[in-house]
């Protein structure tokens, strides 16, 4: 008869081990994928950098575009433009002697945006091409093409937009919105520019004020056009 096989000792359970009859075995380690952290952890990352690599090309691409911006079109008057900015310019000519307010027309004087490009640039040569004017009613925006650095023949655009208004004998101008190039100046610092009148200075002299209620009815900024009546003496 064969003897059974005995258990070699050191197979043998520690003391005090307890027994588990019968116990499954462990289940097999996960298989891997191969993706890993790449996938996962690492790709994601890689997601987010590829969002703000794209981003910022478009924004270069944005920032040059306005960095580089192209001479503005050549001003072209209408012959009533070329009519009305010389009479203009004769009037600018007067002495401070003259009256002139009085040599205003009783309706007032209306000048275009057109016509008022052609005053400064006649007045100011360096200007030319470099300023376009857009008016709307109570809007005075100027859009000033400055170049990037001096000698530069790289430019970007300052934007300014103000709000122009008469208030009783006075004309208040506030700023609206101010932009260089692509970039707009943050809300929280518009918020406190807006509630600066830039004309409080002038109106708090006292003469200052004066001449103004006596010699101008109204400056009034409308569609294209801005608009100034003299004030006739009774």
């Amino acid at each position: 008869m064969t003897d059974p096989v005995q258990p070699h000792p050191q197979d043998a359970p520690l003391p005090g081990t307890p027994q588990a009859p019968d116990a499954p075995p462990p289940p097999p380690p996960p298989k891997s994928s191969g993706k890993g952290c790449w996938f996962y952890g690492c790709g994601g990352c890689l997601g987010v950098v590829l969002i703000f690599i794209i981003a910022g090309f478009v924004m270069t691409q944005r920032l040059k575009s306005h960095l580089n911006q192209p001479a503005h079109a050549p001003l072209v008057l209408t012959a009533e433009d070329e009519t009305t900015v010389e009479e203009t310019r004769e009037l600018l000519k007067l002495s401070e002697e003259e009256d002139f307010l009085a040599a205003l027309p009783a309706e007032g004087l209306r000048l275009t945006s057109s016509q008022l490009i052609a005053l400064l640039e006649a007045e100011n040569p360096d200007m030319k091409d470099k300023v376009r004017l857009h008016l709307e009613p109570d809007l005075f925006r100027a859009d000033i093409r400055v170049p990037r650095e001096e000698g530069s023949d790289q430019h970007f655009v300052v934007q300014v937009t103000l709000y122009v208004v008469q208030v009783n004998d006075r004309v208040e101008i506030r700023l609206r919105d101010a932009r260089f190039g692509p970039f707009g100046i943050p809300r929280f610092i518009m918020k406190e520019l807006e509630n600066e009148d830039f004309m409080a200075e002038f109106f708090a002299d006292e003469e200052n004020r004066r001449i103004f209620q006596e010699t101008i009815e109204t400056i009034e900024v409308q569609q294209d056009a801005i608009l100034i009546v003299p004030r006739r003496q009774q």
